[in-house]
C-alpha cells in the first residue's frame, strides 16, 4: 500500500510514502478511491476488521517540525526605547539664557521660559577641569553649582555645562529659592499640591523632586502636549493614535472618575507627570498629542484619583482601547507595580502598551471574494495549538493543507491579549490587541491576507460577556480597591458571571467601547466575521448567586444588554454588510436571529449533543432514529435552518474533562473501527444536515485526545507527516478522504448536490428496528438538486435495502462506505410508491456506513 513515492497534486514535488500531506507545501496527498475502500471495509461482527485492533498513534514519534515546549513563550521582538529626542524649544532657551546679563535686574522676569532659575555656563575654561557652572537666583546672587543628575531619569552623568538631559533631554532643573515653607512636619508639592513628610525627597503623589522649580506654564518643552485635532475628536477615535510624518501620537481616554490623566513611556522616560493629558468639555474624556511619541514607543496611563481620605492617588492603568499589548518575556515582578520615573522600560514583567500604526501594513487582498452564507464549513483552531509553534507566521505554512481539505473559512478561537500564556483565550485582559505569544499585529494581518489569498475566509471569536480579573479596565480610574471602575458593573448581582466580571452595558460609553473593538477588528484586520462568545452570559443576571440581589438584578434578561446586542449588529450590518455575525447563546434563543438581536446565525449545541449521544451508546438496541431526524430537521430558534450552525465537536466538548473527543467517547483509544465509523457517520450528519457546519481541528485526522480545559489543543501533525504503519496510514486517509469528499460535496463543488446549500429538508425514513435514517435535501428539485442520504446507524449489514427517491433515472453514489470488488456507482431507480416517493432503489448497506445519492444535471 505505501511502496513508492507518490507526487504532490499542488507543488509537485515528491514525497515518502508513509506521508498523508506534502513535506513541502502541506497538501493533502490524493487518494484512490480503492485506497480508501479498503480501510473503510468491515465485515457484520465486530473485531474482525483490521481496523478493529488498530495501533498505538500516541507511540508514533513526533517528526518534522521541532514542538516548541506547551508553556514556551514566544521571543517578543524588543520594543524601541531610544533616548527622548530633543525638544526643538531648548536650544533657543538656551541661546535666550545665554545672552541673559548676570546682574539681578536683568536676571528677573526677563526670560520668557517661565523658569526662576537656570544654570548659565561662564566663559570657556582654559585648563582641562570641567567648566563650573552659575545658576541665577531671584536675589541676583551666583552660586557655584556641581556637576548634576536628571529628575527624570535619573541619570547623574550629565555634563556641568549642559542645560538638558543628555539621556532624556528634560531641561536642567534650577533650585527652588521658595520651595514651600515645612509646616507641622510636611510640605506642598509645587506641581500637585500634595502634603509631604518634610523628609521626603519625592512627592508621594506625583514623584516630584522637591527642588524641581515647577513651570507655570503646563505646555512649556518639559509638559509639551498639544490639542488634538478636531477631525480626530469628531472621529471619537481612542488610544494611541500616529499622526503622519512622524508629527507625534494622539493619546485619548475615558477615565470619568480621574482628576486627570497623563501618559508616561519612553518618550519622557516614564516621568508620571511630564505629559498632561487634557480634559475635555464633558470632562470624563482625557485627550492630547504627545509630538515626541513615535510608532513603537513603549506607554501607560498615569490616571489620577482621590482615595477614600481624599488624597490624590497616581494609578499606572494600560490603555483599555490600546493595539498591541505585551508583557515583558521575565517573570518576578507584580503587574500591579508602578514604574518608578526614569526606569524604562518599566519593571520587568509588567505590560505595557506599544503605539501601534494601524494603518501602515500593506495588503494583497482586495481581490478576495467571501464565501456565499450557504456554502460556508467552518474549521475552529486555536493559532497556539494549530502548529507546534504556535504562531501567525507557521499557522501561514499550513494554510495549504486547509485549502486542500476543502473548507472555506477558519473560525479563530480568541487570539485576544489573554490572562494565560496558554490557554484557549476565554480569559480576555484586552479585547483590542492580538496575544503576544502568537505574534505581532502585523503578523497576524499577514495570517489574515495569506488566508484570504487561499480563498479563505477568516472569523474571529470575541469575547465580550465577561473580562478577565485582571483586565486592563479593571478599576481603572478608582483608588478604592473595592470598586471595580466605570467599565464594569458595580452591583455584585449584575457583575457576576462564572467566569469573570460583565462589562457595564447600563453605560453607554461601555457599550461604546465594546462595538470599537468589534468594528476594529473587521475594519484593520480584515476579518470576515464575528462570533460573540456567550450571549446567554451577556444577557443574563444571576442573581441567585448572591444574596439579596436588587429587584433589577433578580430579572432573567438584562435589557441594556438586548439594546448593545441590537446595536452592534446594526451598525456592523451598515458598515460592513457582507460579513458574518455569530451568536453562541447555547439556549436557542429566537429572538437572536429571528426579528430580535440581529444575528444571522446561532451555535446549536443540540444538534451536537442529539447526534454525539447517538453515536456513543453502546448498544444498537439504545438508539434512537427519531432522536436523529429530529436533529437534522431540527430549527435552532425558530427560524430558518441555516439560521444555526452546527458541530459535533468544539472546544467546549473536546477537554478531557468534559465530553472529550468523538473518537475517544465512542471506544477508549477512539482507534477502533467502531470509533472510527461512528466517527464518519456523525461527521456525513454534520456535512449534510441544513445549517452552516463546523469542524473542529483534527476531527479529519481522528483525533482522539485533548488536554482538560482550559489548555488548548494541540494538533498532533504526526498523524499525517509519518505515519507508522501501513494500516495507520490506511486510517488516516480514508478519514481525510471522507472528510474531503463531505466538504466537497456540502460545497456543491461539482454542480451535482446542490440540495445540500439550501435550507429544506425532509427526513422521509427512519427504521428503529434496523436503525436507518434516510433524508431528501432539495432547493428546488431536480438533477443536481436533489440529494438523498442514507445511514445505517447499526452493525448489521444490510444486501438489499429498499429506499424511496423522489425521481425516476439514474442516481450516482458519491459517497459510501463500503469496497465490494462488485460494488456499483450507479443506480436506476424503479417505479412503485415506497416512502410517499413514486420511485424507489434497492441498496447494499454495510456495518455502520452511509450513502450520499444525486442525479448529474443536464
Amino acid at each position: 500500500m505505501a511502496s513508492a513515492e507518490w507526487t504532490c497534486a499542488t507543488c509537485t514535488l515528491a514525497n515518502p510514502p508513509s506521508s498523508a500531506v506534502c513535506t513541502t507545501c502541506f497538501a493533502l496527498r490524493p487518494v484512490t478511491p480503492g485506497t480508501v475502500l479498503s480501510a473503510l471495509s468491515s465485515p457484520a461482527r465486530p473485531g474482525s476488521s483490521p481496523l478493529g485492533r488498530g495501533c498505538d498513534l500516541a507511540a508514533i514519534p513526533h517528526q518534522g517540525e521541532e514542538r516548541l515546549p506547551p508553556h514556551s513563550p514566544r521571543p517578543l521582538p524588543s520594543p524601541r526605547l531610544p533616548p527622548r529626542p530633543r525638544d526643538t524649544a531648548l536650544p533657543a532657551l538656551a541661546d535666550a539664557l545665554r545672552a541673559l546679563s548676570l546682574d539681578a535686574g536683568t536676571s528677573a522676569g526677563s526670560s520668557s521660559s517661565g523658569m526662576h532659575g537656570m544654570a548659565v555656563p561662564m566663559s570657556s575654561p582654559t585648563t582641562t577641569d570641567p567648566p563650573l557652572m552659575v545658576s541665577l537666583s531671584r536675589g541676583g546672587s551666583v552660586d557655584v553649582v556641581d556637576p548634576w543628575a536628571c529628575h527624570i531619569c535619573t541619570f547623574s552623568g550629565n555634563a556641568q555645562g549642559a542645560l538638558a538631559c543628555e539621556v532624556c533631554a528634560a531641561p536642567r532643573p534650577a533650585r527652588a529659592p521658595h520651595r514651600g515653607a515645612v509646616r507641622d512636619g510636611v510640605w506642598a508639592c509645587p506641581a500637585c499640591q500634595a502634603r509631604n513628610e518634610g523628609a521626603a525627597v519625592f512627592c508621594t503623589v506625583c514623584h516630584f523632586p522637591d527642588n524641581i522649580v515647577v513651570l507655570d506654564n503646563a505646555r512649556s518643552p518639559r509638559h509639551q502636549v498639544l490639542a488634538p485635532p478636531p477631525d480626530a475628536l469628531e472621529a471619537d477615535i481612542m488610544g494611541a493614535y500616529p499622526l503622519p510624518h512622524g508629527a507625534g501620537v494622539i493619546f485619548r481616554v475615558w477615565a470619568p472618575s480621574a482628576s486627570r490623566v497623563c501618559v508616561a513611556g519612553v518618550f519622557n522616560n516614564w516621568s508620571p507627570t511630564m505629559h498632561v493629558l487634557e480634559a475635555e468639555a464633558d470632562c470624563e474624556h482625557f485627550s492630547g498629542v504627545v509630538p515626541s511619541a513615535a510608532v513603537g514607543d513603549a506607554y501607560k496611563y498615569v490616571v489620577f484619583a482621590h482615595d477614600a481620605s481624599g488624597a490624590e492617588v497616581p494609578l499606572w492603568r494600560n490603555d483599555p482601547c490600546g493595539r498591541w499589548l505585551c508583557v515583558l518575556p521575565a517573570a518576578g515582578a507584580s503587574e500591579s507595580d508602578a514604574p518608578e520615573p526614569g526606569v524604562a522600560p518599566p519593571h520587568v514583567g509588567i505590560r505595557h502598551d506599544l503605539v501601534y500604526d494601524s494603518a501602515a501594513f500593506t495588503w494583497t487582498d482586495s481581490d478576495f471574494v467571501r464565501p456565499p452564507y450557504n456554502e460556508l464549513v467552518l474549521y475552529e483552531l486555536h493559532i497556539g495549538g494549530f502548529t507546534p509553534h504556535g504562531t501567525w507566521l507557521a499557522a501561514i505554512d499550513r494554510l495549504p493543507y486547509l485549502v486542500s481539505l476543502g473548507i472555506n473559512a477558519i473560525q479563530l478561537l480568541p487570539p485576544t491579549q489573554d490572562a494565560h500564556t496558554i490557554c484557549w483565550g476565554y480569559d480576555p485582559v484586552s479585547l483590542y490587541s492580538p496575544h503576544d505569544s502568537f505574534g505581532t499585529p502585523d503578523e497576524m494581518k499577514s495570517f489574515v491576507d495569506a488566508a484570504h489569498a487561499h480563498g479563505l475566509a477568516v472569523i474571529l471569536d470575541w469575547v465580550p460577556n465577561h473580562l478577565s480579573v485582571r483586565s486592563v479596565v479593571r478599576s481603572f480610574d478608582t483608588a478604592d480597591a473595592a470598586s471595580a471602575g466605570p467599565y464594569i458593573y458595580a452591583e455584585p448581582e449584575l457583575r457576576s458571571t462564572p467566569y469573570g466580571p460583565r462589562p457595564n452595558l447600563a453605560s453607554q460609553h461601555v457599550q461604546a467601547w465594546l462595538i470599537r473593538s468589534a468594528l476594529m477588528w473587521l475594519d484593520e484586520y480584515h476579518l470576515d466575521g464575528i462570533r460573540v462568545d456567550s450571549t446567554g452570559t451577556l444577557r443574563r443576571s444571576e442573581p441567585a448567586l448572591h444574596a439579596g440581589a436588587s429587584a433589577r438584578g433578580a430579572a432573567a434578561d438584562l435589557v441594556e444588554a438586548w439594546e448593545f446586542m441590537q446595536e452592534l449588529t446594526s451598525i456592523v450590518r451598515a458598515r460592513f454588510p457582507d460579513r458574518l455575525l455569530i451568536a453562541e447563546d447555547l439556549n436557542s434563543e429566537p429572538l437572536l436571529t429571528y426579528g430580535g438581536a440581529g444575528f444571522d446565525t446561532q451555535w446549536d449545541p443540540v444538534f451536537c449533543s442529539m447526534v454525539a449521544h447517538q453515536m456513543t451508546l453502546a448498544s444498537d438496541a439504545l438508539r434512537s432514529m427519531d432522536a436523529i431526524a429530529s436533529a437534522i430537521g431540527r430549527v435552532a430558534g425558530g427560524g430558518a435552518p441555516s439560521s444555526r450552525l452546527i458541530y459535533t465537536e468544539s472546544h467546549d466538548t473536546i477537554p478531557a474533562d468534559r465530553e472529550s473527543r468523538l473518537p475517544h467517547a465512542i471506544q477508549h483509544g477512539g482507534e477502533s473501527f467502531f470509533a472510527l465509523r461512528r466517527t464518519l457517520l456523525a461527521a456525513v450528519l454534520l456535512l449534510t444536515s441544513p445549517g452552516i457546519p463546523m469542524i473542529c481541528a483534527g476531527q479529519e485526522v481522528l483525533e482522539n485526545h485533548a488536554p482538560p480545559w482550559p489548555t488548548p489543543l494541540y494538533l498532533d501533525w504526526s498523524r499525517l507527516e509519518a505515519a507508522s504503519s501501513d494500516e495507520a496510514l490506511a486510517r488516516t486517509l480514508c478519514t481525510l478522504h471522507t472528510f474531503q469528499t463531505l466538504i466537497s460535496l456540502r460545497r456543491n463543488v461539482h454542480g451535482c448536490t446542490g440540495g445540500l446549500t439550501a435550507d429544506s429538508v425532509r427526513v422521509f425514513h427512519t427504521n428503529d428496528a434496523a436503525n436507518v435514517v434516510a433524508y431528501h435535501r432539495f432547493h428546488r428539485g431536480g438533477r443536481g438538486d436533489d440529494v438523498v442520504v442514507i445511514c445505517n446507524v447499526s452493525n448489521t449489514p444490510y444486501a438489499e435495502y429498499a429506499i424511496g427517491v423522489p425521481r425516476s433515472g439514474v442516481w450516482h453514489v458519491r459517497l459510501r462506505f463500503e469496497d465490494e470488488p462488485d460494488s456499483v456507482s450507479r443506480l436506476v431507480a424503479a417505479r412503485g410508491a415506497y416512502d410517499l416517493f413514486p420511485f424507489s432503489l434497492t441498496l447494499s448497506l454495510p456495518p455502520y456506513s452511509a450513502l450520499i445519492l444525486s442525479q448529474d444535471p443536464l
